[in-house]
């Protein structure tokens, strides 16, 4: 049986509505690329998804430490992750530490980075990429230009008594 332990929605399963969603969620899933048998979606009040890296139907007393998604309209889900444009954006999984990612998606609220890359140069100098899914994100801070004078005034000395460590 093939797993999907590093799939970005591992551990991520929908709730069926009704036999019609059911067949929306396993369209889904397979546009995902994950092999969906011998589910087919007609199992009401159960979810299907990923859970440890297998495809199953349960039902909700078995979801222990899984995200329960929802579908969003067809236009917004995404199909091929490796068309979307990159961007370099902080990241956190709870709102309050944060740590420099370069995004690449958004799906069901959610953040699907390249790995531990930090930089879009780092990106493409990756050989075997991986990808993460973080629950926050948000626009990198404004870099902000200082000049050697507004420091040294600032710190009572002339530009000749500054030296910056890095």
């Amino acid at each position: 049986m093939k797993t999907y332990n590093d799939h970005p929605l591992n551990n991520c399963v929908i709730k069926c509505e009704s036999i019609e969603h059911g067949k929306k969620i396993i369209e889904f899933w397979k546009k995902q690329g994950v092999r969906t048998n011998p589910w087919g979606g007609s199992s009401i009040d159960d979810h299907y998804g990923l859970i440890n890296g297998r495809f199953v139907c349960v039902e909700r007393d078995e979801l222990d430490d899984v995200k329960i998604i929802t579908l969003q309209p067809e236009e917004t889900q995404l199909t091929d992750l490796s068309t979307l444009p990159m961007k370099e954006m902080m990241v956190s999984d709870d709102g309050k530490d944060w740590e420099k990612r370069v995004v690449f998606g958004i799906l069901h609220n959610r953040y699907f980075v390249h790995g531990t890359c930090k930089t879009i140069d780092d990106v493409k100098r990756q050989i075997a990429p991986y990808h993460c899914v973080w629950d926050y994100a948000k626009e990198l801070p404004a870099k902000i230009t200082v000049t050697m004078e507004e420091i040294a005034a600032r710190k009572g000395t002339t530009v000749d008594g500054i030296n910056i460590v890095k």
